[in-house]
């Protein structure tokens, strides 16, 4: 893991961590999160590239069971696309 992901992932540890046991509304569920990550230059050198592999790497969070850190790689584009032709 690159410490940008384990940065994220203490992120989404202590989101989960959150005590919602004194919110005025109360929550049923415990609060995750999911983060998708890419990197400059490695996964692209424009800013629309980076934010679709984020995207893509946030996708790939979400279908494997979400309240996760994913790195992009390029499979993750395949993933989230096939996905999408599917819900088309």
């Amino acid at each position: 893991p690159t410490r940008r992901s384990s940065d994220l992932e203490r992120c989404r540890r202590n989101i989960e961590a959150l005590d919602t046991s004194r919110l005025r509304t109360r929550i049923l569920t415990t609060p995750t999160a999911s983060f998708g990550l890419a990197s400059f230059p490695e996964d692209g050198e424009q800013l629309e590239q980076i934010i679709a592999g984020a995207d893509a790497a946030l996708y790939v969070a979400k279908q494997a069971g979400r309240n996760r850190v994913e790195v992009f790689q390029k499979e993750a584009v395949l993933v989230r696309d096939e996905a999408d032709r599917r819900s088309s």
